[in-house]
């Protein structure tokens, strides 16, 4: 099968032998995948894996132990844990010890004709969302669980930083859960700020306040999303966060990054790293808003223009 393999580049592999499913998996054949930041993150050595890349995919069963399964559309999540320790038994298989992880630990990804996942990390699309829709709900389910974990209250103001998907995403989950406790769009401009540096980006963003320049919000925000994937995103994050105010951090990356401490105890900042979500959370609020913005397909093979291209969204179609 076809696959682009990471080891100390990313390359294209037209013979990638074909996965062998385990009684507990399925095969899936994968009709699309969409590339991530941490892809890209990846190929600077975070996680320092190697294998088959990616993570987002939309795909079709095509063998399972249950045959009824064969044919159906579906997305899986990510993580895929032990089932056995403490992590997994109390519900938190993102944090298994022993987990693998598509296309990011021991796990080979989907940037490839097939993968295989085991059953219990699966989800069936409905219908009447679109596989380039659905192909979102891994980042968007980690957008809503960023929703949820910053624990927003009425009235608080709150920052976006970042003009990216990520963010987008971020702040889709965040209209979501505001307009389903009766909040309307003048209460949304008011109330949310994004904070970005492409003004065609942030035309998506209508019903927020959007700028480029945040210098005079210093301790403004209630609750900060911290998703520029930029060295300075931290330090403004802390600066507008109000004291004993939250920051929501989503950035990953190869490197490290310097945090100042003092800020952060002087004013009782609470910093909330937030990874994965529940991609029931996620498929829930694609029903309510279809047609996110449009993903750029690339064949595999032109996976070096697909690498290359600054885009919203930037894919593969099999």
């Amino acid at each position: 099968m076809k696959a682009l393999v990471f080891k100390e580049n990313l390359e294209f592999v037209a013979n990638y032998p074909i996965p062998q499913r385990n009684t507990d998996e399925a095969l899936i054949k994968v009709k699309l995948a969409g590339i991530c930041n941490t892809d890209r993150e990846v190929m600077k050595g975070y996680k320092d894996f190697h294998g088959v890349l990616g993570h987002e995919f939309v795909g079709v069963i095509e063998d399972a132990n249950d045959k009824s399964l064969i044919g159906k559309r579906v997305v899986a999540e990510i993580n895929i844990g032990c089932g056995e320790c403490d992590f997994c038994k109390s519900g938190m298989v993102k944090h298994c010890l022993n987990r693998k992880c598509l296309g990011l630990m021991d796990k080979d990804g989907c940037f490839s004709e097939y993968i295989t996942m085991p059953l219990n990390t699966i989800h069936f699309i409905d219908d009447d969302i679109s596989d380039e829709d659905a192909l979102f709900t891994e980042p968007l389910a980690a957008a809503f669980s960023a929703v949820k974990d910053a624990n927003i209250q009425d009235d608080e103001n709150i920052l976006l930083i970042g003009d990216g998907r990520l963010s987008f995403l971020i702040y889709t989950s965040l209209v979501y859960a505001l307009k389903g406790r009766g909040k309307d769009s003048a209460y949304i401009k008011s109330h949310v700020m994004v904070k970005g540096r492409h003004s065609d980006k942030l035309k998506l963003f209508g019903e927020a306040t959007v700028t480029d320049d945040i210098s005079s919000f210093k301790k403004h925000f209630d609750a900060v999303f911290e998703a520029s994937g930029s060295d300075s995103g931290i330090d403004e994050a802390i600066n507008c966060t109000k004291p004993r105010g939250r920051i929501i951090i989503k950035t990953t990356r190869a490197g490290k990054a310097t945090i100042d401490l003092n800020a952060i105890v002087v004013n009782e900042l609470k910093l909330i790293g937030s990874r994965c979500g529940d991609f029931k959370d996620a498929l829930m609020v694609l029903k309510a808003h279809p047609h996110l913005p449009k993903t750029e397909f690339f064949p595999l093979e032109q996976f070096k223009e697909a690498f290359d291209l600054k885009a919203f969204k930037v894919g593969f179609k099999f």
